[in-house]
């Protein structure tokens, strides 16, 4: 979705404010971000996913080997198995949170797309959110970065 697009304003039609332009535009980044993250989410869980359908396999795969051998080896392939099970079941309740949180966020974005894209907005105060977000932008460069050290580094 974008809502760069400025509709034509006939005299006397009801406009919407820089206000409301301001605030459409800034559900529609939080949208994006949003998206992004979720997006990410989908690849992790869906690598995992292959991961774990590989293990299984190979598991599967020393299955006739383990019947010949009997006893402890039957054993130890069916500990490996619930393990590998326990594993999915975690992974697909994760998966499950994943599609409830995509359809929270198709939910936001088709009020966004019905709230914002037919928005009536001058191109004078089009212009001067635009230039303010430019500043706002130009502004955030500029600022010095930097790095917490004392941030704990991922696992």
């Amino acid at each position: 979705m974008s809502l760069n697009a400025t509709a034509q304003v006939s005299p006397g039609s009801n406009v919407g404010t820089r206000e409301q332009y301001r605030a459409c535009l800034d559900e529609e980044a939080a949208l994006r971000a949003q998206r992004a993250a979720l997006l990410k989410n989908t690849t992790t869980h869906n690598a995992e996913l292959k991961r774990l359908q590989s293990e299984i396999d190979a598991l599967v795969a020393t299955q006739d080997q383990v019947m010949i051998e009997g006893g402890d080896a039957i054993k130890a392939f069916n500990t490996k198995l619930e393990a590998l099970n326990t594993r999915a079941q975690a992974i697909n309740r994760r998966g499950d949170d994943y599609d409830r949180e995509q359809a929270e966020h198709n939910a936001r974005a088709k009020e966004l797309n019905a709230r914002c894209a037919g928005l009536p907005i001058s191109f004078k105060d089009r212009d001067a959110v635009f230039t303010e977000r430019a500043a706002a932008r130009a502004k955030a460069r500029q600022a010095p970065r930097t790095i917490d050290l004392n941030q704990s580094k991922p696992d």
